[in-house]
């Protein structure tokens, strides 16, 4: 008496029938062998893109609406950037402290010539709700003090509304 083939199989043998749907073969073969992916994978699907204003928080927006502005608006002779000290988590938070970071600072630094005079402004960004932190306030003190404008602004007419109160002529209002 023989041993049939099916007998021989293990337990974690399936028998192999064409009517059976294809194994998808092990990640390591499909990882590295590109050949096989569109045979045992769907198409992908196309997934609907969001746009990226309403990814963005209350104040990213407003910022990037202000940057847009301020590429645009101010003149050439008008040197400006943003500072950026929050957000990355505690480990970049632990570096920027222990290379001198100071909490508080406003978004936006903005230096110009006003005849012989150099000027040096702050604008700190808020939305319609934020509030200013003591760490900000307490800064903000320390610019005045120090002869530097500072501004809160809640949108962009306050943003150029206060450039205009600081004599600064823009290109475009």
């Amino acid at each position: 008496m023989g041993v049939s083939k099916a007998m021989k199989r293990t337990a974690h043998e399936k028998p192999s029938t064409p009517s059976s749907p294809r194994k998808r073969p092990s990640a390591v073969r499909t990882v590295f062998s590109p050949r096989f992916a569109p045979r045992y994978w769907p198409e992908p699907r196309l997934q609907p893109v969001r746009l990226r204003s309403f990814c963005m928080k209350g104040e990213e927006r407003l910022q990037r609406q202000v940057v847009e502005y301020l590429r645009v608006g101010l003149p050439d002779s008008v040197v400006w950037t943003h500072f950026p000290a929050g957000g990355g988590g505690k480990v970049r938070g632990a570096k920027l402290k222990a290379m001198g970071l100071r909490p508080g600072f406003p978004d936006l630094l903005f230096v110009w010539r006003d005849g012989e005079r150099t000027k040096t402004a702050w604008i700190e960004l808020k939305t319609a709700r934020g509030r200013e932190s003591a760490a900000q306030r307490e800064v903000r003190k320390s610019l005045a003090l120090a002869g530097c404008a500072t501004a809160i602004c809640r949108d962009l007419d306050a943003v150029i509304g206060t450039f205009k109160g600081w004599g600064l002529r823009l290109r475009a209002a």
